[in-house]
């Protein structure tokens, strides 16, 4: 998807040399994803206290397996 927005330019030179990515494109997508991740794992951690979470290390080990394995067959059938 295209997206046309103003992003400062100094920040963005900070994040690519940070991220080594090639690209700007690679930049922002690495950020977004990382943004992403923090966010859910910030709000895992505000339910975690809360009893509305009752997994244990093994429930979250084969949730990321499967989701592991979900974005690879994603990825894999894309290209």
């Amino acid at each position: 998807m295209k997206t046309l927005i103003d992003i400062d330019e100094v920040l963005l030179k900070k994040a690519l040399t940070l991220s080594q990515s090639k690209t700007k494109k690679e930049t922002v997508h690495r950020a977004l994803e990382a943004f992403v991740k923090l966010r859910q794992r910030e709000r895992l951690k505000e339910m975690s206290g809360s009893g509305a979470i009752t997994w244990d290390l093994g429930d979250l080990k084969t949730a990321r397996h499967l989701r592991e394995t979900r974005q690879a067959s994603l990825t894999k059938d894309s290209k």
